[in-house]
């Protein structure tokens, strides 16, 4: 009997069976978020944008998870997806809500979600190149043309934004 009432208390805690959750956008405006392109794996899981800031160093996993519209290309894709990148990306935040069912309470976190509706490269930025080396490897080079997209559409509503399946790869335990 203690044991499946020790059982019972560490399902409640840890599931939380009486908290639902949902994803909402966090920013009415848009924001400008600065992130650097980090290539951690070969996984294409993986997030390859981070947020970067002054006093954040990129392995503290400040992920971010683009959603792109239609009419733009992916800044994480690309000749220009290529490691110390620094892009601006404009668009909308979201926040995970959590709502307790028994006490009414909600309360916020961050989402690693950003629906982006407009993005440049900070230059000088490096892009693969077309040419190979001696051992066959792709060749880079340093690009000092400004380069930005711009979403086209009209309504900016969540659902029209594509997701893809990413993971926090930087993730580190406490």
């Amino acid at each position: 009997m203690l044991i499946t009432t020790f059982i019972i208390f560490v399902y409640i805690y840890y599931a939380k069976p009486y908290e639902t959750f949902y994803e909402d956008r966090g920013s009415v405006d848009p924001v400008v978020i600065t992130v650097e392109f980090v290539n951690v794996t070969g996984n294409p899981n993986c997030t390859k944008l981070y947020i970067k800031a002054p006093e954040l160093s990129v392995t503290k996993g400040l992920a971010v998870f683009p959603s792109i519209p239609d009419s733009i290309p992916s800044p994480d894709e690309g000749d220009y997806a290529y490691a110390g990148n620094v892009f601006k990306l404009t668009g909308y935040t979201y926040e995970w809500v959590f709502h307790n069912l028994i006490t009414g309470a909600e309360y916020s976190k961050r989402s690693e979600r950003f629906d982006v509706i407009k993005w440049e490269i900070i230059t000088p930025y490096t892009v693969w190149s077309n040419r190979q080396g001696i051992d066959g490897e792709p060749l880079n080079q340093m690009i000092m043309t400004p380069l930005v997209y711009e979403a086209v559409e009209d309504n900016m509503r969540p659902e029209k934004f594509k997701m893809s399946n990413y993971i926090n790869c930087l993730v580190v335990s406490p």
